[in-house]
C-alpha cells in the first residue's frame, strides 16, 4: 500500500506532542508508522523548528 502524502500543519504537529491521545495525535502516529509520508519544504521545516523551539523554551522558562 502506498502511503498518503500530508503536509501537517504545525498546530497539528504541536497538538500532537502536547496531548497524545488527541487526534492530532493519531495523525502523528500514522506518520510514525508509515501510513502517511510527510512533505515539507524549507519554509515549513523552519516554522516546525521555531514553533517547537518556542514551546520547549516556555517549559523551560
Amino acid at each position: 500500500m502506498n502511503a498518503l502524502c500530508v503536509v501537517l500543519d504545525t498546530n497539528i504537529l504541536v497538538s500532537a506532542l502536547l496531548s497524545p491521545l488527541g487526534n492530532p495525535a493519531k495523525v502523528y502516529k500514522m506518520f510514525l508508522t508509515r501510513e502517511l509520508d510527510l512533505v515539507f519544504s524549507t519554509d515549513i521545516f523552519a516554522e516546525y523548528r521555531d514553533v517547537l523551539f518556542r514551546h520547549i523554551q516556555h517549559f523551560l522558562i
